[in-house]
């Protein structure tokens, strides 16, 4: 069965992944063992010159951005759909 606080988990997880803004792709995991090659990351506070995202061990960690592609930035398709519309 499921717990309880599986499903709390869940939910906070769903939530915190729709507030997120930005989606990254790793392209460089030398001498980071926290992350993983090819796999996205979500961005928890972006600065000009690093990202502080969610790792593989789920600990905040703070990264240049180099080591990253942008897969999916919210705010810019945001931007986007409303100077269209």
């Amino acid at each position: 069965p499921i717990s309880f606080l599986w499903i709390l988990s869940y939910n906070i997880g769903k939530r915190v992944r729709e507030e997120l803004n930005m989606i990254l792709r790793c392209i460089n995991n030398n001498l980071c063992d926290s992350l993983t090659l090819n796999k996205e990351y979500y961005v928890i506070e972006e600065t000009s010159d690093y990202y502080v995202v969610i790792d593989d061990s789920q600990n905040e960690t703070t990264c240049k951005k180099s080591r990253f592609t942008i897969v999916e930035d919210n705010d810019l398709s945001k931007k986007c759909k409303a100077t269209i519309n």
